[in-house]
């Protein structure tokens, strides 16, 4: 089933300029360069060339294989945006669910996966145009992988767990979701629930190696705070990470 600007437009309630691209190398990438419209902007891709995750990871992304969109949405410049990478995986977990996608977890920061296999990925950019402030969110969902990807972490798909899935009503509906509960952040009507995100952490009770400050210590992670940064047990001494780019090895995951 391929993506189709026509029937995805069907199911956004959301108000948007929706833009819809058969090929480019990046959602996020298009966004970032496009001049932004008085509407909120979606980019949709058919087919992503060259996708970034989180610290330029590639995302793989092929045409009837993959949901991938880019969000750009204006901010006031005075708003904390802390914890709206975790708090954007937990609004498109939940909408995963409200679509009968169940068991998901969220890898701290912005990881979805299903039985220790990523489904899922999300990544956040900010943007500075002179006075504007703007955010380009972007999702990347496994909607039906050729079984063959080559890709070097476990990996899980959306078919797999639902066979009768509806790629363009998954591709609107969560769309919304996503403009609807950034919405709500960014009025600060909704703020990051640490204690909403327990039940979808992936790695509370495991051990990790952090570096913290170019020593690598082994410690268990314990939750977040309610900034959405990682909390650790160093051997008793609690720790704050901030960056997933610290997390050098998940124990049981890589």
């Amino acid at each position: 089933m391929a993506l189709d600007s026509k029937k995805i437009f069907q199911y956004l309630s959301e108000e948007c300029n929706l833009i819809f691209l058969d090929a480019h190398q990046s959602s996020n990438e298009f966004l970032k360069e496009h001049e932004a419209s008085d509407l909120i902007d979606v980019c949709v891709v058919k087919k992503q060339l060259s996708g970034n995750g989180q610290y330029g990871r590639k995302w793989i992304s092929h045409e009837g294989e993959s949901i991938t969109f880019s969000i750009k949405i204006n901010y006031p410049s005075e708003i904390s945006l802390e914890g709206l990478s975790v708090f954007v995986g937990m609004s498109l977990i939940e909408g995963l669910e409200e679509l009968g996608i169940k068991d998901s977890k969220l890898k701290w920061p912005n990881d979805i996966l299903i039985n220790n296999k990523k489904l899922s990925g999300v990544l956040i950019e900010n943007i500075v145009y002179g006075s504007d402030s703007y955010l380009v969110i972007g999702i990347g969902i496994n909607y039906d992988l050729n079984k063959n990807a080559k890709i070097d972490i476990p990996w899980t798909n959306l078919c797999e767990h639902n066979d009768t899935l509806d790629i363009n009503k998954y591709t609107g509906l969560l769309i919304n979701r996503i403009i609807r509960d950034t919405k709500l952040f960014l009025s600060q009507n909704k703020t990051f629930d640490k204690n909403s995100f327990e039940k979808y952490d992936y790695l509370k009770g495991k051990f990790l190696d952090v570096n913290f400050k170019g020593k690598i210590n082994c410690v268990s992670a314990i939750g977040v705070n309610s900034g959405g940064a990682l909390m650790v047990d160093d051997d008793g001494d609690i720790k704050e990470v901030v960056s997933s780019k610290d997390v050098i090895k998940i124990y049981g995951y890589n």
